[in-house]
């Protein structure tokens, strides 16, 4: 590196001093080019407002053909590009002769290739910054950051679905060689280059990580193909998506996915499908929770398929059937409902529709709608098969058990912030529909704390944090859609955090785990009480929000305010993504609630609070956001 900047160094010095006056004639002579003038593409912010995506540059190598003047000279620049940038010399010719006025030779050239094109002393060709993408915080959720193209432009995850507000607009102008043989731009007043806008994230950087070296360490230590996180507030506020492939045993382990799998792929939920179909049960007032039913010592008949327990049980309750998961049981109390029932409840719940997050390969998942319900395929759904959906479909109907009976939309967009530093966009949480009411809620809730205190998931068990949820175990699907894997499964768990008081939903599955009992009370639980657990640890706090004083009238919005070190800034009446970011800057770590400007916070203004501390902010809309930025498909 040192060498090649000092050979670039004497180069300028030989091209501005010695040979000034054969430079400045051969500027002036060179024809000009129109080309574009790149602009910033926007940044991409966690919710505290730590930089995910910012802009790095990086030089790229241009050349105007029709300066080559002799034979000659143009099959000397075509050997040349061929030994270094690749391509056969005629196909360089070919190319010279296409674009005589401008072609670019090399683009984001690293250190070597851009010295020995330096030390060409080619007229012809000119070097250029442009902007290049840099994710600062690593591996870190690459995968849900996606990635661009050479242009800047989204191509993947969230740089692909924020394509629309991040793309910066690219000006016009015409380029020229200098006397040091850098390329100059002279701007089209008309076409002027524009930065893009800045995208604040739900994501929470430090879940994210903790969410990635469990999955990490979960997935290695079950031998598993690979295995998935999500983790959100009960409105839908995604706080962390993981994913983490085995390197060993999946093909795309170490490369950058093209899809965020836990949006993207389906799978059967297997019995944390159980959950749902015990509120429609229950709603539909055909069981009550001491209801009993045979379950037939661990393998029954239903028309012409014989389905097992994982152990044999006699007599069940309603309530023990949930808890301890017997698919006889649930195949038996199905019979109760009518198929359209049972199809309009799975519906209800989110189920074959897609959750429009925004991310590319969304897709709506399946329901069963046979012309005719038999026995069998009302046992089969009630188990959770013969369906298909993605674990962000699975953890979303979830949510309904921690937010008092309501279907969400989840959403990962903050905010969006123009260049001007203005809040043009905002994500907000959205009620899609209310499937169940808060009495089910409660019943419901209270049975899967059961589950992990004396059911299936025992080993989600925690002496820090009181965890309630469901376990899953479901053969996978032949990729031909001919029948199941005979030893393959995918093994989940779904559930929330604090259990009488929710604040965080979320899901841990792993695709084909080895062992034993490769289930999910055995494997995904055990995950999802670490990561709980570390989210506790990182923030104490976390599972005991005050209650934040509110004032009755709005106030009104205002630029921010001054930073006094050491102390919590008046926060009141900032736009929250302003506030974020400004509280970010200031060292301070931040939870935020609703949307709009903040109308409470705590601590109080003025308050001593060392780094790292934490500023609760509540906001609430004040007026209808601007819709100034196209949308597209966030």
């Amino acid at each position: 590196m040192g060498l090649f900047w000092a050979v670039a160094v004497a180069r300028l010095v030989q091209v501005q001093v010695l040979e000034h006056g054969r430079a400045s004639e051969l500027a002036d002579r060179q024809a000009q080019s129109w080309v574009t003038i790149p602009a910033s593409r926007g940044r991409i912010l966690d919710c505290n407002g730590t930089i995910l995506a910012t802009n790095e540059p990086f030089v790229s190598f241009a050349a105007v053909p029709k300066e080559w003047k002799s034979k000659k000279d143009r099959n000397r620049a075509a050997q040349r590009l061929a030994s270094v940038c690749g391509g056969t010399q005629g196909e360089w010719l070919k190319r010279f002769g296409g674009s005589p006025e401008f072609i670019w030779v090399k683009r984001d050239a690293d250190p070597g290739t851009a010295a020995r094109i330096l030390s060409w002393d080619d007229d012809a060709i000119f070097q250029r910054e442009e902007p290049g993408r840099r994710y600062p915080a690593g591996s870190v959720a690459r995968e849900l950051l996606g990635r661009v193209d050479i242009d800047n432009r989204g191509q993947s995850g969230l740089e692909q679905a924020f394509d629309s507000v991040l793309a910066d607009r690219p000006g016009k102008g015409r380029a020229r060689g200098d006397a040091t043989r850098r390329m100059v731009i002279d701007p089209l007043p008309a076409a002027l280059a524009a930065d893009g806008c800045d995208v604040v994230l739900t994501i929470d950087l430090r879940w994210q990580e903790i969410a990635e070296q469990e999955l990490r360490r979960v997935v290695r230590s079950k031998g598993a193909r690979g295995g998935g996180a999500i983790f959100m507030t009960p409105q839908g506020d995604i706080r962390a998506l993981a994913y983490y492939a085995n390197d060993s045993l999946d093909s795309e382990a170490g490369r950058l996915s093209p899809r965020c799998r836990p949006v993207t792929d389906l799978f059967e939920p297997g019995s944390t499908f159980k959950s749902f179909m015990a509120a429609a049960l229950l709603t539909e007032h055909v069981v009550q929770l001491t209801d009993s039913i045979y379950a037939d010592s661990g393998i029954s008949r239903f028309d012409n398929r014989w389905i097992r327990d994982s152990k044999p049980h006699l007599w069940l309750t309603f309530a023990q059937s949930l808890i301890v998961s017997s698919n006889i049981a649930f195949g038996k109390w199905a019979q109760r409902l009518e198929g359209d029932q049972l199809y309009r409840w799975t519906h209800d719940f989110g189920f074959g529709e897609s959750v429009r997050l925004g991310l590319a390969a969304e897709p709506s998942g399946l329901i069963p709608n046979p012309r005719r319900w038999t026995v069998l395929a009302k046992a089969q759904l009630a188990m959770g098969h013969s369906l298909a959906a993605t674990p962000l479909q699975v953890v979303t109907a979830f949510c309904a058990f921690a937010n008092g009976g309501g279907l969400f939309r989840p959403y990962v967009m903050r905010a969006v912030i123009d260049p001007e530093g203005d809040t043009v966009m905002t994500g907000r949480p959205h009620k899609i529909r209310h499937p169940i009411s808060s009495e089910i809620v409660e019943t419901v809730g209270e049975l899967l704390a059961r589950v992990v205190s004396e059911g299936t998931a025992k080993y989600a068990q925690s002496k820090a944090i009181t965890l309630a949820g469901k376990t899953g175990t479901a053969q996978k699907v032949k990729e031909d859609g001919t029948g199941y894997y005979k030893n393959r499964y995918i093994a989940s768990f779904v559930g929330f955090f604090p259990a009488d008081k929710p604040q965080v939903v979320g899901i841990v599955y792993l695709d084909e785990p080895h062992g034993v009992i490769p289930d999910g009370g055995m494997t995904a639980a055990p995950a999802f009480r670490n990561i709980a657990e570390r989210f506790a640890a990182m923030d104490p706090e976390l599972l005991d929000y005050p209650v934040l004083a509110e004032t009755g009238e709005l106030p009104a919005p205002r630029p921010d305010p001054i930073a006094v070190e050491g102390r919590v800034p008046d926060f009141e009446g900032l736009p929250l993504s302003n506030a974020v970011v400004f509280a970010s800057q200031q060292g301070f770590s931040v939870w935020t609630s609703g949307s709009g400007c903040v109308v409470a916070q705590s601590p109080a203004e003025g308050t001593l609070l060392a780094a790292g501390g934490v500023v609760r902010l509540k906001a609430r809309t004040t007026q209808p956001v601007s819709t100034a930025v196209t949308r597209g498909s966030l």
